[in-house]
């Protein structure tokens, strides 16, 4: 689904920001979609990039109770932080554009979604992912004998000002770990994620990867 600054940085970026007349501008739609990452900016080479998707989202209809159908013991808390961050991800964006990376093949895979769109909630949404992390920290999955603990927490990004939402979970001596990540420039919000075996790994790329996308953003967006 980044923060650390010098008093000198947050000096120089409030400078750039009134040389330039305020906040960034909300994206319009081509400049959503022109301003997407593209294979190459993604570290340690051999990525591939799909196609950009501008379809936009419609309202998300994976409750907490659809998430969770198979949990024991939800917190009404989480609950409703994930019912909170599935309304914002469709709050009618201006500007929608997503793309998808892969590299590598069978257990070596991994893929990496970029979405980048412009909404009025955009502010809300990178800190709803620390709201999540902090209301499931660990939910027990599973049905019969089968039971598993998703562990949830916020883990630490370098790109200014983001947030982030690290779920891990073992299974029968396979790890899975999730990582998203979400900034804002102005209205237009950017979100990360990727899916892999290594925790550090998984959060060091979306951190890389978020930081670029922002990056673009900011510059498409003036």
């Amino acid at each position: 689904m980044r923060r650390t600054l010098v008093i000198t940085t947050i000096a120089a970026t409030a400078l750039g920001l009134s040389a330039c007349g305020g906040a960034p501008k909300d994206l319009s739609q081509d400049k959503a979609k022109s301003s997407m990452l593209e294979a190459g900016d993604l570290p340690d080479g051999g990525w591939e990039a799909g196609s950009v998707d501008e379809t936009k989202p419609k309202q998300d209809d994976k409750s907490a109770e659809q998430i969770f159908k198979n949990a024991k013991d939800v917190p009404q808390a989480c609950k409703d932080a994930m019912n909170a961050m599935s309304t914002m991800s469709a709050d009618n964006p201006s500007s929608y554009a997503k793309r998808s990376f892969a590299k590598g093949s069978g257990t070596d895979k991994t893929q990496v979604e970029v979405v980048v769109e412009t909404l009025g909630k955009a502010k809300d949404v990178p800190a709803q992912l620390t709201k999540v992390a902090d209301s499931c920290k660990t939910i027990k999955m599973g049905t019969g004998a089968v039971s598993i603990d998703l562990k949830m927490s916020s883990p630490k990004l370098e790109t200014k000002d983001a947030k982030g939402l690290q779920m891990s979970a073992e299974a029968m001596g396979q790890k899975m770990a999730v990582s998203m990540g979400a900034v804002n420039r102005g209205n237009n919000l950017v979100v990360v994620q990727t899916q892999g075996t290594d925790v550090d790994k998984a959060n060091k790329l979306v951190d890389t990867v978020l930081g670029k996308q922002a990056d673009k953003v900011e510059k498409a967006a003036g």
